[in-house]
C-alpha cells in the first residue's frame, strides 16, 4: 500500500508542477509586459499580477489585470504613435479568456468551457506578448527628431 501511496504522491506533484510552470511563465510575460510600459501610463504595479496565483481570489483578480493591462497598453500606444484598432488592446478577448474560465465551474458542461478557456487563455498570452514587442520595437517614437539624433550619437561612441 506504501508504494501506492508513493506514486499517487509523485503523480500529484507532476501534475501541480505541469499546471504551475506554464502559469507562472504567463505571469512572468504579464509582469514584464507591465515593465516595459512607461510608469505614467502603467495603471497596475507589475508585481500585482502574482496575485492570481491566488485561488479564488484570482478569479476577481483577473478582471482586474486584464482592464489595467489593456489601459495601460492603450496609453503606451497612443504615446509611442503606435496604431491600434481596438479602443484596448487584449481587453475582449482577456474578458472572454476569464468568463469561460468561469463558466468552466458549472456541472457537466463545464469541461467544454474550461477548454474553450484555456484555449482562449494561450491566445491571449501570445497576444500580450505581442504587444510587448511592438512596444519595445517603437520605444524610441516618442522622442523628437533631435532627441533621437543625440541618442544615437551616444550610443555610437560606446
Amino acid at each position: 500500500m506504501e508504494i501506492t501511496n508513493t506514486y499517487g504522491g509523485l503523480i500529484q506533484l507532476l501534475f501541480l508542477f505541469l499546471l504551475l510552470v506554464p502559469a507562472v511563465l504567463y505571469l512572468v510575460t504579464l509582469q514584464r509586459t507591465l515593465q516595459v510600459i512607461s510608469s505614467e501610463n502603467r495603471r497596475m504595479p507589475p508585481g500585482q499580477v502574482w496575485l492570481l496565483l491566488i485561488p479564488f481570489f484570482n478569479l476577481v483578480w483577473q478582471f482586474v489585470v486584464v482592464n489595467k493591462l489593456a489601459h495601460s497598453i492603450r496609453l503606451e500606444c497612443m504615446r509611442l504613435n503606435i496604431p491600434t484598432k481596438q479602443e484596448k488592446p487584449t481587453f475582449d478577448l482577456g474578458n472572454i479568456q476569464s468568463i469561460l474560465l468561469i463558466i468552466g465551474f458549472m456541472p457537466v458542461i463545464g469541461i467544454f468551457f474550461t477548454f474553450c478557456a484555456f484555449i482562449c487563455w494561450i491566445i491571449y498570452w501570445v497576444e500580450v506578448a505581442g504587444w510587448r514587442k511592438k512596444i519595445i520595437a517603437n520605444q524610441g517614437n516618442d522622442l523628437l527628431d533631435a532627441e533621437r539624433e543625440l541618442l544615437n550619437k551616444q550610443v555610437n561612441k560606446l
